[in-house]
Order: C-alpha cells, then sequence, then structure tokens
C-alpha cells in the first residue's frame, strides 16, 4: 500500500502527470456527472405530475438515447485520434480526424430523424401502459 502512494505521488506532478490528467478530465467529468443530474431531476418531477408522463418521458428519452449514442460514440473517438495525432507529431492529420467527424455528425442527424418511425413502433411494441 505505501508503495502505491509512493508510486501516485511520483506520477502527481509533471508533464503527462495525474495532475495534467486532471485539469483535462475534471470538466469532462463534470459535464457528465451534470447531465446524470439533469435527467434525473426531470424524472423526479415528472413523478410528481402523473406516471403517464413519467412513462412516456422514460420511453422516449431511451429512444433518443438508443439512436444518437451509435454516433455520439463514433464521432467520440475522433477526439482520441486527434490528440493521438498531435502526440505523434503528425498534426497534418488533425483537420482530418474532425472534417470526418463533423461529415458523420452531418450524416447522423438525418439518419437520426429518418429512424423517427422505427422508434414509435419500438415504443409501441413495448406496450409500456398510458397509465
Amino acid at each position: 500500500m505505501f508503495s502505491l502512494l509512493q508510486r501516485l505521488k511520483a506520477r502527481f506532478p509533471g508533464p503527462g502527470g495525474i495532475r495534467e490528467m486532471m485539469h483535462l478530465a475534471l470538466p469532462m467529468i463534470a459535464a457528465t456527472a451534470s447531465d446524470g443530474i439533469m435527467i434525473f431531476t426531470d424524472r423526479l418531477f415528472l413523478a410528481q405530475l402523473s406516471s403517464a408522463q413519467m412513462n412516456a418521458a422514460l420511453g422516449g428519452g431511451v429512444m433518443v438515447q438508443t439512436l444518437m449514442f451509435f454516433f455520439i460514440g463514433l464521432t467520440g473517438y475522433s477526439t482520441a485520434l486527434v490528440a493521438q495525432y498531435l502526440g505523434a507529431q503528425q498534426k497534418r492529420m488533425s483537420p482530418v480526424v474532425t472534417t470526418q467527424a463533423i461529415l458523420i455528425s452531418l450524416v447522423a442527424a438525418p439518419l437520426i430523424m429518418l429512424a423517427q418511425p422505427l422508434g414509435k413502433w419500438l415504443i409501441h411494441l413495448s406496450e409500456i401502459p398510458a397509465e
């Protein structure tokens, strides 16, 4: 246990250390946590209104997330690729990856909209009661 603490202390300062990583990661952690808190708060308020509204929001929210997460994950990899290219001193490749991610997102938006009937059909198929 003591050697683990010593290794952590040794890796904390300096370039590429834990401090630098946390400086970059904390805003992303806060954004992800606030998204979860916002969804929880929305569901809490909907639960106070009625179960029908809660069921509608839950089913609709899950369907939207299902349709979007593939593309969010796909474009999210662009940040790792850009970071890898920058770290490997191949800076000319970073705009290529960024452009590809933007193009994927431009193609994804209409595809998600076209998938709405599929989402409605799946919600209908799940037979979630209105009340």
